[in-house]
């Protein structure tokens, strides 16, 4: 199977690193919660590793991804 590649666009430093977190720690805590690993590079994401029969949100962390992504800065 290929691995599914998430572009995130247009380029948004601000949205990447809130998305990301302080040393990808949000990226770390999607991976626990879907058990898989997560490849990134700049705005290019790649998840890896089996998604279960039940999983959080109930798609896996692709979409969730993009969603967080498109979540209003700042508050």
């Amino acid at each position: 199977m290929k691995p599914t590649e998430i572009v995130l666009h247009p380029l948004d430093n601000v949205r990447l690193a809130n998305l990301c977190g302080a040393l990808d720690e949000n990226i770390r805590q999607i991976e626990t919660a879907f058990d898989v690993t997560i490849a990134r590079r700049s705005e290019r994401f790649t998840p890896a590793g089996r998604i279960g029969p039940d999983p959080p949100c109930g798609a896996g962390p692709a979409p969730l991804l993009r969603e967080i992504r498109c979540a209003p800065v700042g508050g």
